[in-house]
């Protein structure tokens, strides 16, 4: 048999015609041994701990355990429960969070908030609204939502700020839309240039420029931010999305990736969130309600995400990695590898494999073999793969089904026969079974009629 093309990652091609390659719940694995150097993984289903209703808008590891605000709720969760600590005055939108040595901050994207633990309180600003927050060498820091100011708190105090606490990002006369703190740095987003700054310990406001950097390349979306990998992610306001080299921004979207993010406008909702598994970290991005998009960072590999009959995933996590739990699904959830289902639902997993095309050639296919995993499954479960043909490379015909066999049957085969014959072939394979869907590739008996 010969190896045909499967798809390796998502996006959108230019002319559909030529190619709808993609990847959804699936993302690849290299191996550098074996019967082949890719194999295709599902990725990990969601399981809930408990229910807790509102919006997810921010988790994060703070103090040695996971906080989240849901709703207008801000919470200390653990497995069994979520512990309501205070009340924010907003109920939407997603929050940013920092700590000091005895505090917990919070920004709802217009006021902060704090947690000593004991006491949940407000703090009274010299602005209108604060955009993000994040936390620096005690400081909190937060930018004005209306300006490219941005101010700090008292040491190891977020209830005080002084009205003259702040400075300007001036390399650019835009707006800041997200403070964000790395490697003992202040990264400050503009809607078209971004600035890193230090705290460099002088008396009065401490916080300076480093070096000058300024970079020309604006943020699409202030919830886009995520740290992992000893380095800075985010999209772009071109719709390109970023990590940072040093301070040069490096863009790791490629055009079929940029061109599904362009049909999500629009960006300012749009958030970005880390997770890993063995082997993967993932910065996640979505768009709520019409896509998400994964990199992982060990392969630079793009997939797309979904929750059942939705266009997204419908997740929120930490923007760097440290929580143990993620929100979703009307509650506080954990991802897990080893199970296959979103919270009871279905998870889908689809690969749209790139075209069987030579050079308009009429291709006669005698048989085509998914080299995949089979008989890992529970006892009692007998799973099946869904298989559906676009014989003029874009309009897929009827679903033919093959069994996966059952707990054990590792000698089963999925085959499809005597597919017929045209001039370019696409694949599509889907797997919506409470059971693990691992392919190494496809292969197949065909010739070239001419």
């Amino acid at each position: 048999m010969l190896e045909a093309p499967f798809a390796i990652k998502a996006g959108k091609s230019a002319t559909e015609q030529n190619t709808r390659e993609n990847l959804i719940n699936m993302y690849v694995e290299k191996v550098p041994q074996g019967r082949g150097g890719l194999v295709r993984i599902g990725r990990p289903g969601v399981q809930k701990n408990h229910s807790v209703s509102g919006e997810a808008r921010g988790v994060a590891y703070l103090k040695g355990g996971d906080y989240a605000v849901i709703g207008d709720g801000f919470y200390r969760l653990t497995t069994t429960e979520s512990i309501r600590l205070g009340t924010l005055q907003t109920a939407n939108g997603k929050c940013s969070f920092g700590e000091n040595a005895t505090q917990i901050g919070i920004c709802d994207g217009f006021g902060l908030y704090s947690w000593d633990g004991t006491t949940f309180s407000q703090t009274s600003l010299p602005i209108t609204a604060a955009g993000s927050f994040a936390a620096l060498d005690g400081y909190g820091v937060f930018n004005d939502r209306n300006s490219g100011r941005f101010y700090r708190t008292d040491l190891n105090d977020f209830t005080t700020v002084g009205v003259l606490n702040f400075a300007t990002a001036e390399s650019q006369p835009d707006r800041l839309v997200r403070v964000f703190t790395d490697h003992r740095q202040i990264w400050l987003f503009g809607e078209t240039s971004i600035e890193v700054w230090e705290n460099v310990g002088t008396s009065g406001f401490s916080f300076q420029r480093v070096g000058g950097v300024a970079l020309e390349r604006g943020c699409g979306g202030a919830y886009t931010v995520a740290a992992e990998d000893n380095t800075v992610f985010w999209l772009g306001n071109d719709g390109m999305v970023y990590r940072a080299d040093g301070y040069r921004p490096a863009r790791i979207s490629d055009e079929g990736v940029e061109r599904l993010i362009g049909e999500a406008r629009p960006y300012s909702d749009a958030y970005a969130w880390v997770y890993a598994i063995p082997g993967h970290k993932f910065y996640v991005l979505t768009f709520p309600g019409r896509l998400t998009v994964a990199y992982d960072i060990a392969t630079g590999a793009w997939h797309q995400a979904k929750t059942w009959e939705s266009a997204s995933w419908d997740i929120v996590g930490p923007h760097r990695l440290g929580a143990t739990v993620v929100l979703g699904h009307g509650g506080v959830c954990q991802l897990v590898p080893t199970a296959y289902q979103d919270n009871g639902d279905i998870l889908e997993r689809v690969a749209i494999a790139p075209p069987i095309y030579n050079n308009g050639k009429r291709i006669q296919i005698d048989a085509y073999w998914l080299d995949c995993e089979t008989g890992i499954v529970d006892p009692g479960v007998s799973p099946s793969v869904m298989l559906s043909l676009a014989k003029d490379g874009m309009t897929f015909g009827n679903v033919r089904t093959r069994a996966l066999g059952a707990v054990g049957d590792y000698k089963r085969r999925a085959v499809w026969r005597n597919l017929g014959i045209a001039r370019d072939w696409t694949f599509r394979l889907s797997f919506t079974d409470n059971a693990p869907f691992t392919v190494v590739s496809g292969r197949m008996e065909a010739q070239v009629l001419g």
